[in-house]
């Protein structure tokens, strides 16, 4: 039987096809919650939005810099965030406003309910796949 040499090219789009069945599909709105989460914890510029939430996921998703930027337009438009600007490093920054909080504060009450049907099929697919999973010690009230 003869080995299967791919050029580094035909390599790269084959990693690129990997990554992309594990790549996270977030529910449409989350990205939003999460930069505001973020953005009310500390001041925070879109690269290390983009960074905190590679770390969070440890590296399974990584949105893209334009999602972020865009969303952080829309945020400040809507006068859920406003911008710091550092001129130490020349940096743009995040924060959440008070209204941004009163907003984040009603989307997480929003999460509960889907969070917790989340336990509820982590735990499942964790019996299936003989993992140890405690979903009461995790559960949302």
């Amino acid at each position: 039987m003869q080995a299967i040499r791919l050029k580094s090219s035909e390599k790269t789009a084959v990693l690129e096809k990997e990554l992309a069945k594990n790549a996270i599909s977030a529910p449409k709105g989350l990205l939003k919650i999460l930069i505001l989460d973020i953005a009310s914890k500390a001041p925070s510029s879109g690269v290390e939005i983009v960074q905190k939430i590679s770390e969070m996921t440890s590296g399974a998703w990584k949105p893209s810099p334009g999602s972020i930027y865009y969303i952080l337009e829309r945020l400040a438009k809507e006068e859920l965030i406003s911008e710091i600007f550092t001129p130490t490093k020349g940096q743009k920054k995040y924060i959440t406003t008070a209204r941004g909080k009163s907003y984040l504060t009603l989307e997480r009450e929003a999460l509960l309910p889907s969070w917790n049907k989340h336990l509820i099929l982590t735990k499942i697919m964790a019996e299936i796949l003989g993992i140890r999973f405690d979903a009461q010690e995790t559960r949302a009230v």
